[in-house]
C-alpha cells in the first residue's frame, strides 16, 4: 500500500523594522530551524519621497508551519501567510535549461494587497560659472575747447591843438625817445583730475524658469481573467463578466 508523502509548505514574513526579524530569526534557530530552512530577502521602495525597505523571512516550515508563523507574529511581522512549497524537480540541463526556467508557484488567498509605484522627478539646483566679467580703467585723450576772457593793453594816440598855456607833461628833447610797455593776459592752463561719477560693478542673482523632463516608471495593475469571473472596479465603479 502507497503512503502519502506530506506536501511542504512554507512560511512568510514580512518586517518593516530590521531588528524585529533578526530577533525572530534568532529564535527560529533556537526553537530548531536550521540555517538552509531560513531565507532573508530585502525590497526598497519609496513612499512619500522617503526611501524605505521590507525584509521578507521565509521558513521551509514542514509540519511546523503554525509555530513558524506565531514566532513571526511574535516578533512584530506585519504580513505572515503559509503557502505551498513548490515541488522538487530535477532541472533540466543543457539547452532545456536556458529555454524552460522554473516558474515560482502561484499564490492563492482570498485578499491580496498591491503597493503600486511610481517615480517622481526631484530636482535640485547647484551653481555652475559660466562666464566672468572683467573691469579695468584706462585713460583716453579728448580735446577740451573753452573760452578765457583775457585782458590786453593798447597804445591810445590822441590829437589835439595846443592852448598856449604852459604845461608841466614833459617833453622830449631832439635825439629823446620815451618807452610805453604795452602787456596782455596770458592764459596758464592747468590739469586737475576732478571726480565727475562713480561706477559700481558687482553680482545679482536672478531667478528663472526651467523646464526639465525624465521618463519615470509607474506601476500598474493587469488582472487576468480565467473562466466565468466577475470583476469589479471600485475605483471605477464599473463592472464587467
Amino acid at each position: 500500500m502507497a503512503t502519502a508523502t506530506q506536501r511542504r509548505s512554507i512560511v512568510v514574513g514580512v518586517f518593516e523594522d530590521p531588528r524585529q526579524s533578526e530577533s525572530a530569526i534568532r529564535e527560529l534557530r533556537e526553537s530548531g530551524s536550521r540555517e538552509d530552512q531560513i531565507r532573508v530577502e530585502e525590497a526598497r521602495y519609496i513612499q512619500s519621497d522617503v526611501e524605505k525597505s521590507r525584509i521578507s523571512v521565509t521558513i521551509e516550515a514542514d509540519a511546523r508551519s503554525e509555530e513558524g508563523e506565531a514566532i513571526l507574529r511574535r516578533h512584530g511581522a506585519v504580513d505572515v501567510h503559509t503557502e505551498a512549497a513548490p515541488d522538487a524537480t530535477p532541472a533540466p540541463s543543457g539547452a532545456a535549461a536556458a529555454e524552460a526556467p522554473a516558474a515560482p508557484a502561484p499564490r492563492t488567498g482570498e485578499s491580496v494587497t498591491i503597493q503600486l509605484r511610481e517615480e517622481e522627478l526631484h530636482t535640485s539646483t547647484q551653481f555652475v560659472e559660466t562666464g566672468e566679467v572683467r573691469v579695468r580703467k584706462e585713460a583716453i585723450t579728448v580735446h577740451r575747447t573753452i573760452e578765457v576772457p583775457v585782458q590786453r593793453e593798447e597804445v591810445v594816440i590822441e590829437r589835439h591843438a595846443p592852448t598856449g598855456e604852459p604845461t608841466s607833461a614833459p617833453d622830449l628833447g631832439p635825439g629823446e625817445e620815451f618807452r610805453i610797455p604795452v602787456r596782455k593776459e596770458q592764459v596758464i592752463v592747468e590739469k586737475r583730475p576732478v571726480v565727475k561719477k562713480e561706477v559700481t560693478v558687482g553680482k545679482r542673482v536672478v531667478q528663472d524658469l526651467e523646464q526639465v523632463g525624465g521618463e519615470v516608471l509607474k506601476e500598474e495593475v493587469r488582472v487576468e481573467r480565467e473562466g466565468v469571473v466577475d470583476i469589479h472596479d471600485r475605483g471605477t465603479g464599473e463592472s464587467s463578466t
